[in-house]
């Protein structure tokens, strides 16, 4: 399990300031770009066949089934 802190927290009542809740933003947005990294969307690789017809194509909702299927591999 991940050992991340949010950097800010805050007390009920009281003003935030908004450095303070930017950087909690961003430390949240960077841990989520390490999890996915460590996921595997940086290695993972397709092989693809070359195709044989003008028309033949692997469309959106294809590679994203396929992506999501390697990432839970992982």
């Amino acid at each position: 399990m991940s050992n991340f802190i949010v950097p800010n927290t805050f007390v009920p009542g009281t003003k935030a300031r908004a450095q303070d809740v930017n950087e909690n933003f961003s430390s949240v947005q960077d841990e989520l770009n390490t999890k996915a990294y460590k996921a595997g969307d940086a290695s993972i690789a397709f092989s693809v066949g070359n195709a044989t017809e003008d028309n033949h194509a692997v469309n959106k909702n294809q590679f994203e089934t396929t992506l999501e299927d390697k990432i839970s591999e992982a």
